[in-house]
């Protein structure tokens, strides 16, 4: 029958925030239950619990998934509610909702299903840093369609941006940040950025492991960085966008 007090999660963000990372560090701990992207193009592959034996592919995928892709077309909020929020012995479940998912209008009921259920705790990705967010969502969309590090990671790329294209993905990104964040304000929220991750990891996932009221314990993950961590080696026109931003509050996002 399964755990009836489970906590359940959604973890909502952009893209590019660290959450592929993130959530396969959630995953790894023994009393949680992490969905992926189970709302994105490759549903069956974020969905736990689903085996492949050999590569994925949709010759090799199990017969279960086209049931459950059919149940996210007919009637979304019934696999959100009955399938990917169902915690059998774990004591956690959750998923990852990024924002372009969330804005799908097919899944408008999803969203209001989860806002109206205050009992789903919500954790609220982020980068400060829109600019890395931002080339690192081109190099991978565009250029390598290298997405994490479980694919095989392509050398280091240089790319141009135009500074009112940055300006115009900035703004799209706080107008979604600051969307989500008044959806789910009624929720138990845990506000979480990439940078913070990156440099308190144990304390930043000894906090979230309290949050969803489990007794923290060691989380690890194989996932790594893929891009430097440098824009000057990632970005052909680094110095010209740099100057454009001299005196806004985005010129925080240059090394």
């Amino acid at each position: 029958m399964g755990i009836t007090s489970a906590t359940r999660f959604v973890v909502t963000c952009a893209a590019r925030t660290g959450s592929s990372m993130f959530t396969s560090l959630l995953q790894s701990h023994p009393e949680i239950c992490c969905h992926g992207e189970v709302f994105g193009w490759r549903v069956f592959e974020g969905f736990k619990g689903i085996n492949y034996n050999g590569p994925i592919s949709e010759h090799r995928k199990p017969p279960i998934v086209d049931k459950l892709v059919q149940l996210r077309l007919d009637d979304p909020v019934s696999f959100l509610r009955d399938f990917v929020l169902f915690a059998g012995e774990y004591k956690a479940v959750g998923l990852k909702f990024k924002y372009e998912e969330l804005s799908i209008e097919h899944f408008t009921a999803v969203r209001h299903w989860i806002r109206d259920n205050r009992d789903i705790k919500i954790v609220h990705l982020t980068r400060e840093n829109l600019l890395k967010r931002y080339v690192s969502q081109v190099i991978a969309t565009k250029i390598t369609k290298v997405f994490n590090t479980w694919q095989e990671v392509p050398p280091p790329t240089r790319i141009t941006l135009s500074p009112e294209e940055c300006e115009r993905e900035f703004a799209h990104t706080e107008q979604r940040q600051e969307r989500y964040a008044k959806l789910f304000s009624k929720h138990d929220v845990l506000n979480l950025t990439y940078e913070e991750l990156i440099a308190d990891r144990d304390v930043k996932l000894t906090q979230i492991q309290t949050f969803l009221g489990l007794e923290p314990t060691e989380l690890r993950t194989g996932m790594k960085k893929i891009n430097p961590d440098s824009l000057a080696d990632l970005l052909e026109n680094y110095d010209e966008l740099r100057e454009h931003f001299v005196g806004t509050r985005f010129e925080l996002f240059f090394d």
